[in-house]
C-alpha cells in the first residue's frame, strides 16, 4: 500500500506537465535545436516552445544560460542569445503583452501626407497641418519588452501557466504567429513558456486544447549527476551533493522539496564543521525543516549521522590513492557490501573532474586508472564510471583513459571507443 501511494505521488508530480520528460542536459540541446530551427525559418511558420516542470528544477535558469551561446543568422557570428523575461503571472492587463490602442490621423501639409496620435492634432493644427479625409485608425502600441532587432533571441515567459486566463487567450495569435494585428516579432527570436504542474500543489490556470497545441512541449525532470556536476562548481556542500547522489528520488518531495530548497539548504550547511556535534544537529535540522519536506529531512540526518563519513572524496582517490582504496576495500568486504555508497562515490569523482574546480595534472592519471580497475570494483560498476568519464563533459576524460591497455580494452569492448 505505501509504494502505491508513493507511485500515486510520483505521478502527481508531473500531472499536467506535456511532452518527453528530458533532464536539464537534454532540455537545454532540444531548446538549441528549436532556436535554430527557428532562425531558419526567417519570419514563417516559427514555433513556441512550453517548458513544463516542478517548482526549482530550474527551467528558467537553462533558459537564461543561453546568452552564453554562439550562433550564426545571416552569415553573421552572435556571441550569445539575448533572453527577455517577462514574468507573466505578475501582469494584470493584456495590454502589458499586447501593448494599448492608440489612435492615429492622417494629416496633409505642402502635399506631404504623414499620420499623428490623435492627441497632437491640435499642436499639428497650429503649425499648419490639415486633416484629410481618411479616417482615423486606431493601432496597438508594441509594449516596451519588445524587441527591434533581428538577431538570436528568447522571449521568454516566465510562470506561462500563473498568469489569468485573460491573459492567455491575448496571447494567442502571437504564440501562433509571432505577431499581433499591429506588430511582430523580429527573424531570430523564439517564444518560451515556462510551466509548472497543474495538481494540488500548484495554483496555475490550466490550458484548453487550443492553447495547448499551439506549442511544442518538454518536461524537465532534475537528474542527479547532472545536478551533482553543477553543484559541484557551485561550490556546494560536499555532504548534500552526496546526499542527493544517494537518494536522487528525494530531489522532488512532495511539497517543498526541489532542487531550489535543496541548493538553498547545502548553501548555507557549508558553514557547519565537517564533524557534527548534537548541537550542530540540532541547529541543522532546524535549517533544513525552514526549507524542506520532513521526509526528506528526517532522510538526509540519517544519511548524516551514519553514512555520510563511508564517502571516499574525489581529493582523497587523486591525493592518497592508496589509503581511498583501503577504504574501497573496506566498503566492499564487509557482510553487506556497501555498492550503494562506493556509486556515490564513483559519482562524486565525476562530477568533480567534469567541474571548474577540477586542474589537470599528469600525476592524477595512475590514480584514476587504479581506481578504474581496483579489484574491489565491481566489473559493471567500473564500466559505468569509464563511460561517464568519456561521456559526461569531463574535458580531460581520455587523458585518463589512453596509455593504459586494460582500461582500452574495457572500452573496446563495451563502446567500440579507440582510445
Amino acid at each position: 500500500m505505501a509504494k502505491e501511494k508513493k507511485e500515486v505521488e510520483k505521478n502527481d508530480s508531473y500531472f499536467g506537465c506535456y511532452g518527453q520528460h528530458l533532464k536539464p542536459s537534454e532540455v537545454k540541446e532540444f531548446i538549441l535545436n528549436a532556436i535554430q530551427d527557428n532562425i531558419d525559418r526567417g519570419n514563417k511558420n516559427r514555433f513556441t516552445l512550453d517548458i513544463w516542470g516542478c517548482a526549482g528544477c530550474g527551467k528558467t535558469s537553462i533558459v537564461k544560460q543561453l546568452e552564453n551561446e554562439r550562433f550564426t543568422m545571416n552569415g553573421k557570428e552572435f556571441e550569445g542569445v539575448k533572453v527577455v523575461d517577462i514574468p507573466l503571472a505578475m501582469l494584470d492587463e493584456q495590454g502589458d503583452v499586447i501593448g494599448l490602442p492608440e489612435t492615429f490621423v492622417e494629416m496633409e501639409k505642402d502635399g506631404v501626407k504623414k499620420s499623428f496620435l490623435k492627441d497632437y492634432i491640435g499642436e499639428m493644427t497650429k503649425a499648419g497641418w490639415v486633416p484629410t479625409e481618411k479616417s482615423p485608425v486606431t493601432k496597438y502600441a508594441k509594449p516596451s519588452w519588445v524587441p527591434e532587432e533581428e538577431c538570436p533571441g528568447v522571449i521568454l515567459f516566465d510562470d506561462g501557466n500563473r498568469a489569468n486566463q485573460r491573459i492567455l487567450k491575448g496571447l494567442m495569435q502571437l504564440v501562433q504567429d509571432y505577431k499581433t494585428i499591429s506588430w511582430e516579432l523580429p527573424k531570430g527570436w523564439t517564444i518560451i513558456f515556462t510551466g509548472n504542474p497543474d495538481n494540488r500543489w500548484n495554483q496555475v490556470t490550466s490550458m484548453d486544447v487550443a492553447q495547448l497545441t499551439r506549442m511544442k512541449h518538454i518536461t524537465l525532470e532534475p537528474d542527479a549527476k547532472e545536478w551533482a556536476k553543477w553543484a559541484t562548481n557551485e561550490g556546494l556542500d560536499a555532504r548534500g551533493i552526496n546526499f542527493v547522489l544517494k537518494y536522487p528520488e528525494m530531489m522532488v518531495g512532495s511539497e517543498r522539496t526541489n532542487p531550489r530548497t535543496l541548493t538553498e539548504f547545502f548553501r548555507m550547511l557549508k558553514k557547519y564543521p565537517e564533524h557534527l556535534s548534537e548541537n550542530d544537529r540540532a541547529k541543522i535540522y532546524i535549517e533544513a525543516r525552514s526549507l524542506l519536506d520532513e521526509e526528506t529531512v528526517e532522510a538526509m540526518m540519517v544519511f548524516f549521522l551514519r553514512d555520510v563519513e563511508l564517502v571516499i572524496d574525489p581529493e582523497m582517490i587523486l591525493e592518497h590513492n592508496e589509503k581511498a582504496l583501503k577504504k574501497l576495500e573496506g566498503l566492499m568486504k564487509g557482510k553487506e557490501p556497501r555498492i550503494d555508497i562506493v556509486n556515490v562515490v564513483n559519482d562524486r569523482l565525476v562530477a568533480y573532474l567534469c567541474s571548474n574546480q577540477y586542474q589537470f595534472e599528469e600525476k592524477h592519471i595512475k590514480p584514476v586508472q587504479n581506481w578504474m580497475l581496483s579489484k574491489s570494483l565491481p566489473r559493471d560498476t567500473s564500466y559505468g564510471f569509464i563511460r561517464s568519464i568519456l561521456l559526461g563533459g569531463c574535458k580531460e576524460g581520455k587523458r585518463f583513459i589512453k596509455g593504459n591497455p586494460d582500461i582500452i580494452k574495457m572500452v573496446e569492448e563495451t563502446y567500440n571507443f579507440r582510445g
